[in-house]
């Protein structure tokens, strides 16, 4: 079994000021938090990715932009990515996930 972080890894090491923990054993506690919060949001942006493969409407399309947009703010800190993971935007998405069922058939439907 291999574990793929997503790149939450580097972008919590990144949010941390290129710190490394093995460096700086104090941030471990921090930098294991901020990566928490970020794979929480990396895992959505990967379902929003997969779901442009889908034949979304316009405003589908425009959402799922609007929504990734939302989730990798330019001003980034570990407190604001910490606020954007544990705030109602995840729930959005998710939300938004689950609206796009209509365009996946039916286990054994024939297309």
């Amino acid at each position: 079994m291999q574990f793929d972080c997503a790149g939450a890894g580097q972008r919590s090491i990144a949010l941390h000021g290129g710190q490394s923990w093995r460096d700086t054993p104090a941030l471990l506690g921090p930098i294991l938090e901020t990566f928490a919060h970020t794979r929480r949001i990396h895992t959505r942006l990967a379902l929003l990715e997969t779901a442009a493969m889908l034949p979304l409407t316009t405003a589908e399309e425009h959402t799922r932009q609007s929504l990734r947009a939302a989730l990798t703010p330019a001003d980034e800190t570990p407190q604001a990515v910490a606020a954007l993971a544990t705030g109602p935007l995840p729930a959005e998405v998710d939300a938004f996930l689950r609206s796009l069922a209509h365009h996946i058939p039916a286990k054994g439907a024939k297309s």
